[in-house]
């Protein structure tokens, strides 16, 4: 079990760390200072001002639980809790002022936490330069992947930009049925995925402009075509489900996630030009005709995105983060329906005593309790997102993928992937580029790691289940025939 420790280390000047994003809680930023191999590589994580005010035991609580708990959960190839560093007020209070203007509107109206004097140093899921991750205790497990052959393959080859897609994958499974569950709702609850429904509730709110095509529950299928066509879906509407940064810089999201709201061509054209400009993929210039010459762009933007599409669904072939996820989900046994009963209960609610409430009010407070923790535990993994990151050693032909499709070739006859935190474990010679077995195929070195862990409050409990009941009402007035959500 790993307990946390407050580190002393120098980070520099507050005008060295630049504004790299957000979410509801905490601000990052990254080091663009004098080369500095103790910062190099990392990201620093400071938090917000919230109503419960600073406190630093909630801090070593949340470090904790994201080592103690959902490291083992997830894989801890997949998570990297980061160190927990002094501060100073003065260097927040800099810092604060430093990237205000760099902030969103909407999120800059809340102001670092200036008393809170403690941040986190963690590693930059965006990038892929130096992955000597003993650098920093951390990360003590890989101590053995120091290799200085790979940073030197990587110093010496004029690689592609490095570029990094976040996922929020959000819910991966249908609930079971429970007697205690609403009636009328059931039919819909069984069938419709959490996801697909709630954008019926986030259109009527103004949140979004169009329903999304993605469905979670084709992400985590395990079928490779099906989960092409989810990173598509995803890129035509990216909400907050998906952003893509350029060697570090978010450089493409959606409304949700702090861009506009753009249509689906619009998106494709974007992210195919990020994909052309970062020397990931070769630009078709084969075409004179002006007349042609619009479409052919679309064209070359859609095949664009669904070789993007390739490389992503193939790097999540070879991993099992999807399935650890899902695996975590499903600590949800109970649905917030029986949840929030439970809930309740515990906290001097009434108890109903009809038949369909056996299962709940069978099991003792400690038992009760349980669930809940297991429940609460679900949350989190069901707001976390997957940071992926690759570059590649020479751009590539879109007509790749075409000639894959026409001649039934696997992806990895044309593609050699290298997960660049294994080096120096059992992927020693995918650095050996000129070999027999990897001669031909374009190197593509990427970097898998899971965030957005933190703890999710129980005295949300009520809210999720307003939430759950809106969500499925407003779907079912809305839809007249329910077209469910494919397991398998």
């Amino acid at each position: 079990m790993t307990y946390c420790t407050i580190s002393n280390i120098d980070i520099g000047l507050p005008q060295y760390w630049i504004y790299k994003g957000e979410g509801a809680m905490n601000i990052v930023l990254s080091y663009n200072g004098p080369r500095n191999e103790k910062l190099d590589g990392l990201v620093l994580r400071v938090k917000k001002l919230s109503n419960g005010g600073s406190d630093l035991e909630k801090e070593i609580g949340l470090y904790n639980f994201v080592s103690n708990v959902m490291s083992p959960l997830l894989g801890d190839k997949y998570v990297f809790p980061g160190l927990m560093i002094n501060v100073t007020s003065d260097f927040l209070e800099k810092l604060d002022h430093l990237i205000f203007d760099h902030r969103p509107i909407k999120r800059s109206t809340i102001r670092l936490d200036t008393n809170l004097t403690t941040a986190f140093l963690i590693m930059d899921l965006t990038r892929l330069d130096n992955n000597t991750p003993n650098q920093i205790e951390y990360l003590h497990h890989h101590n053995d992947y120091n290799n200085n052959s790979f940073n030197n393959e990587i110093n010496k080859n004029k690689f592609s930009k490095v570029i990094c897609i976040e996922i929020k994958p959000k819910w991966a499974f249908l609930p079971k049925s429970h007697n205690y569950m609403n009636k009328e709702l059931l039919d819909v609850k069984l069938n419709k995925c959490r996801y697909c429904m709630h954008q019926q509730l986030k259109l009527k709110e103004g949140s979004i402009d169009e329903i999304s095509s993605y469905c979670p529950l084709d992400l985590f299928s395990g079928d490779y075509d099906r989960q092409k066509q989810s990173i598509i879906n995803m890129i035509h509407h990216p909400q907050n489900n998906l952003k893509v940064y350029c060697d570090g810089i978010l450089s493409f999201t959606g409304s949700l996630g702090g861009g506009t709201e753009r249509n689906k061509s619009t998106n494709s054209n974007l992210l195919s030009s990020l994909l052309i400009n970062s020397n990931i993929i070769k630009k078709n210039n084969n075409c004179n005709n002006n007349n042609q010459k619009q479409q052919q762009e679309e064209d070359e933007g859609e095949r664009n995105i669904y070789l993007l599409s390739t490389i992503i669904s193939s790097i999540l072939q070879r991993e099992t983060i999807l399935q650890n996820i899902k695996n975590v989900q499903l600590y949800d046994e109970m649905d917030i329906e029986g949840i929030n009963y439970l809930y309740n209960k515990l906290n001097g609610g009434q108890v109903n005593n009809d038949n369909g409430y056996e299962e709940l009010n069978k099991l003792t407070d400690i038992e009760a309790k349980e669930k809940i923790d297991r429940f609460m535990i679900s949350c989190t993994a069901k707001d976390c997102s997957i940071m992926i990151s690759f570059n590649v050693d020479s751009p590539i032909n879109n007509n790749t993928i075409t000639n894959i499709n026409n001649n039934n070739n696997n992806v990895n006859d044309c593609f050699n992937f290298i997960n660049t935190i294994d080096i120096g474990d059992n992927d020693e010679t995918l650095l050996i580029n000129g070999s027999n077995t990897n001669k031909g195929k374009t190197n593509i070195h990427y970097k898998i790691g899971v965030v957005d862990l933190d703890t999710k409050k129980m005295n949300a409990i009520p809210k999720y289940y307003k939430l759950d009941q809106d969500i499925i009402k407003l779907y079912k007035s809305n839809i007249n025939i329910i077209k469910p959500c494919k397991l398998k």
